[in-house]
């Protein structure tokens, strides 16, 4: 029974430390300012599927068999402790925000949260560390993907947008040329990052429901087809901010509101995380809607 009431305390406090953790790097993310807008949704929606899982296990813990906390020497919870201290001295003293440091901290973190709470259920580990892999895996990707064929389909699709609404342009390549100004779809507009967004969020979603059961082959086929879609709208609603970008630098101006018209706010601002925003809702509602109805109970 002590053994048993050492092991709660201990689940307790390694989770009350995770929270902390998340709540800190969220608000460096903030506190940044606009430039940082995307990393800090990426980071809040990676966090909060990773402690959605974590309350689970906190939930879970009473149930653990107490000689399961022997499997892993004593020694591994000070490696934890030692894991938790490299976090928060990186949270503390790292100097740049997109420093790689700050990318590792879900992991880290995750790491740290199992070595100290001595948890051992193989399926949530997993989970789990999958979901924390996603924050250091972005950054690569956005490093070494080529994004140049999103950026002429979202000149293409901007362009079209603008016609169907009277305002004449031309795309040339990852340029939209209107009568006299353009604007560039750069990697930063092409839409990947709203994509890899929707993407985490869809691994997350999977991780979150599916962790103990895998679907069946018809919930599996569901499964990709609200992927799909959600992947499909993601790329269509940023195609619709570059089209708001562009009504913002035409000239004439469109008959409408001031604000709607500040290319700043659309392109760097929280006006950009709107869409970003909108994206997770579709895959959220589709999610819900098409394979967790028919699902039992999770």
């Amino acid at each position: 029974m002590r053994l048993a009431e050492i092991a709660s305390l201990r689940r307790q406090w390694a989770l009350v430390v995770v929270y902390l953790i998340a709540f800190s790097q969220l608000v460096l993310y903030w506190r940044a300012g606009e430039s940082y807008a995307d990393f800090l949704v990426f980071a809040a929606t990676i966090w909060f599927g990773l402690l959605v899982l974590l309350s689970d296990v906190r939930d879970q813990g009473a149930s653990v068999d107490s000689s399961a906390l022997r499997r892993l020497p004593e020694f591994s919870a000070f490696l934890g402790y030692l894991l938790f201290g490299w976090v928060l001295s990186a949270l503390t003293f790292v100097a740049r925000l997109y420093d790689p440091l700050l990318h590792l901290i879900p992991l880290v973190s995750m790491l740290a949260f199992f070595l100290v709470a001595k948890v051992f259920r193989l399926k949530t580990l997993l989970a789990v560390l999958c979901i924390s892999l996603l924050l250091p895996l972005q950054v690569l990707i956005l490093r070494f993907t080529p994004t140049t064929i999103l950026s002429v389909w979202s000149a293409d699709l901007t362009s079209l947008l603008n016609w169907f609404f009277g305002v004449q342009s031309v795309a040339a390549g990852t340029y939209v040329h209107f009568q006299n100004t353009w604007i560039y779809v750069n990697a930063s507009c092409s839409g990947f990052n709203v994509i890899l967004l929707t993407l985490s969020a869809f691994v997350i979603f999977y991780c979150m429901f599916f962790v103990d059961a895998p679907p069946d082959r018809r919930t599996m086929a569901k499964l990709v087809s609200v992927g799909i879609a959600s992947l499909a709208f993601s790329f269509l609603i940023n195609s619709i901010r570059i089209f708001i970008l562009s009504l913002c630098v035409v000239k004439p101006a469109p008959p409408l509101p001031g604000f709607l018209l500040n290319f700043n706010f659309w392109h760097d601002g929280m006006g950009s995380q709107i869409f970003s925003l909108a994206a997770i809702s579709f895959l959220a509602a589709t999610f819900d809607r098409f394979v967790l109805s028919e699902q039992p109970s999770r």
